[in-house]
C-alpha cells in the first residue's frame, strides 16, 4: 500500500498536469464561450495550488487576471477600450505582467514554467482578435502596442539583474513573447508573424529551462556564479543550451529571427520609437542571455557533487537519454522551422 506521502505526490502531480492540460486547451480554436470556460477554469486551479502551496496564499492577481481576460469573450459588445484594457492585463501588459510572478509563489518550479511555455494570457488575446479582427480602434491598438513594448523593455530589464538562471529565461520569454504583441496588430502579417514568434518563443524556453532544470537537479544550481563552470561537465546540455539559446534570441536563421523580422517591419511602418524599442530590446535579451550561460557554463571549475533531494525541489526527473533527445530536438525544430517558416504560416 502507498504511503501518505506517495498518495499525495501522486496527488500533486496530477494537480499539476491538470493545469498544464487548462493552458494547452486555450491554443485549441474553439467558440468564444469555451475559451472563457478554460480561461475561468485555469484561475480556478491556480486558487486551488495556492491554497495547497507551502505558504497557503491565493494569487489573486492572477485570478483576476484569467477572469478580466475571460469577459471579452463572454460579453462581445464591450467599449473599445474596455476590451484592450481587459486583454492587456490577462496578456501581462505592463504593469499586470506581476500576475504571472503572483502565480510563480504559488506553483512549483515545473508548473510555473508551464505557464510561460503556454502562454495562456496570450492565447486568450489570440482568440479574441481572430473572432474580431477589427474590434479595437486604431488609436486604442496604437496605445495597447505601445504598452506592450514598454513592457518588454521591462522584462528585459529583469533578465539583466536576475541571478536565478531560471528566472532569467523565464524573464526573456516574457520580453519576446512582449514583442510578439507588440507587432501583432499589423495589418499585414498580423497573427501569422505571431504565432510563428511564439512557437519559437515555446519550443526555446522549454528547451532551456529542461536544461536549467536538469543542471539544478545535478548540482544545486541556483544563482550565476563563475565557480559553476558546467561546460566540461555536461557537454550535451552545454551545447544545446549554446545552440537553442542563440535561435531563441534571434540568431540569424532560426526561427525566432525569422519572426522577429517580419514583425519589426509591422511595426516600422506603425510607430518609428516602438521599432527602436523593439530593436534595443531585443538586444538585451541577446545579453541576458550570454549573461545566464556566462555563469552556468563557463569560469573557473570546482568540485561538483550531486544535489541532495531536498535540493530538488520536487522537480519531474527525466532520462538523461529522454532530456539529450528532447533538447536535441526542440533544437533542431528551431533551426529547421527557420529556414522553412511557411510549415508554420
Amino acid at each position: 500500500m502507498a504511503s501518505p506521502r506517495t498518495q499525495a505526490m501522486g496527488v500533486k502531480g496530477a494537480g499539476g498536469r491538470l493545469g498544464w492540460l487548462l493552458a494547452a486547451a486555450l491554443w485549441i480554436p474553439q467558440p468564444a464561450w469555451t475559451t472563457a470556460a478554460l480561461g475561468i477554469g485555469l484561475s480556478g486551479w491556480l486558487w486551488l495550488r495556492g491554497l495547497r502551496s507551502e505558504h497557503a496564499r491565493v494569487p489573486w492577481m492572477a485570478v483576476v487576471a484569467l477572469w478580466a481576460g475571460s469577459v471579452p469573450m463572454i460579453v462581445p459588445d464591450l467599449s473599445p477600450l474596455t476590451t484592450a484594457i481587459c486583454l492587456g492585463v490577462v496578456a501581462g501588459a505592463f504593469p499586470a505582467y506581476l500576475w504571472l510572478e503572483d502565480a510563480r509563489r504559488s506553483l512549483t518550479r515545473a508548473e510555473f514554467a508551464a505557464l510561460v511555455v503556454l502562454q495562456p494570457g496570450v492565447a486568450i488575446l489570440h482568440h479574441w482578435l481572430e473572432l474580431h479582427p477589427r474590434g479595437l480602434t486604431e488609436s486604442i491598438a496604437d496605445g495597447l502596442q505601445a504598452v506592450f513594448v514598454a513592457t518588454a523593455l521591462v522584462q528585459s530589464g529583469l533578465a539583466l539583474i536576475r541571478t536565478d538562471p531560471q528566472r532569467i529565461v523565464i524573464a526573456i520569454a516574457q520580453s519576446q513573447a512582449a514583442l510578439v504583441l507588440a507587432g501583432v496588430l499589423g495589418e499585414e502579417h498580423g497573427w501569422a508573424a505571431a504565432r510563428t514568434m511564439l512557437t519559437g518563443v515555446s519550443i526555446g524556453s522549454a528547451v532551456l529551462l529542461a536544461a536549467l532544470f536538469e543542471v539544478h537537479r545535478r548540482y544545486g544550481v541556483e544563482r550565476l556564479s563563475h565557480r559553476h563552470a558546467l561546460a566540461d561537465l555536461e557537454p550535451r546540455i552545454h551545447a544545446a543550451t549554446v545552440a537553442c539559446g542563440w535561435a531563441f534570441v534571434g540568431v540569424p536563421g532560426g526561427l525566432t529571427f525569422f519572426a522577429e523580422d517580419l514583425l519589426f517591419h509591422e511595426l516600422v511602418h506603425r510607430s518609428p520609437l516602438a521599432t527602436v524599442l523593439f530593436v534595443v530590446t531585443t538586444g538585451f535579451n541577446a545579453i541576458a542571455f550570454y549573461r545566464m550561460y556566462l555563469g552556468v557554463f563557463c569560469g573557473s571549475r570546482r568540485d561538483h557533487h550531486a544535489s541532495s533531494s531536498t535540493q530538488q525541489d520536487a522537480l519531474p526527473s527525466l532520462a538523461p537519454r529522454g532530456l539529450h533527445a528532447f533538447l536535441l530536438g526542440g533544437t533542431v525544430l528551431l533551426y529547421v522551422l527557420g529556414f522553412a517558416p511557411m510549415l508554420l504560416l
